[in-house]
């Protein structure tokens, strides 16, 4: 009887390598595999450019469960990007990230791009995160377009406490001629617990 002659098992791709196979499954897989501060650039140039959800998520767990800077200002620099999902995923990523985003956010909350300061600003709106207070703080001090104080002052209301109280009634002060200011702050200062302004 002839001996049947085994195949050779098929290589074992470099992780990296594997971000570009055909199946999107085994992109996924070898995202999963990378979580090392080394594999952020790889896993960033793949995010980038990956059209499948599923390989995106598994991307942004990497990045997430890495939690360093250069992740974040990764995660930061695509919400400025035209692809909703990719942005949702980068908003997503940097909130799980907690404060390792911290410096990232602060730097996009002063981008020359008012939709990037929106979208680090929805980043921040999120409860039990003390940390992301002195920032939606400093918007509601600084930041010169309406809509985007809007946006803090629901992110205090969700997340903040009686001691940004202050803020919020500063930030209806700069605005008197827009309702829509009074209202939200009322709304936030009731939630906080702090009462109307």
């Amino acid at each position: 009887m002839p001996l049947v002659k085994r195949k050779s098992p098929a290589p074992h791709l470099p992780t990296r390598a594997a971000l570009d196979l055909p199946d999107p499954a085994g992109r996924r897989a070898a995202a999963l595999e990378m979580t090392r501060q080394a594999d952020v650039p790889a896993l960033l140039h793949a995010l980038a450019g990956e059209p499948v959800a599923e390989v995106r998520e598994a991307i942004v767990t990497s990045l997430i469960g890495i939690r360093s800077e250069d992740a974040a200002t990764g995660l930061v620099a695509l919400l400025n990007h035209e692809d909703t999902a990719l942005r949702n995923d980068a908003i997503e990523g940097l909130r799980c990230m907690g404060e390792a985003a911290a410096g990232a956010l602060g730097a996009a909350l002063r981008h020359a791009d008012p939709d990037v300061r929106l979208f680090a600003v929805n980043a921040l709106d999120q409860k039990q995160a003390p940390w992301a207070r002195a920032p939606l703080r400093t918007v509601l001090a600084e930041e010169a377009d309406v809509n985007i104080g809007l946006a803090a002052v629901e992110a205090l209301a969700e997340g903040g406490g009686p001691e940004d109280a202050a803020a919020l009634a500063a930030f209806a002060a700069r605005f008197p001629d827009e309702p829509m200011v009074a209202f939200a702050v009322g709304v936030a200062l009731d939630q906080i617990g702090a009462g109307a302004p």
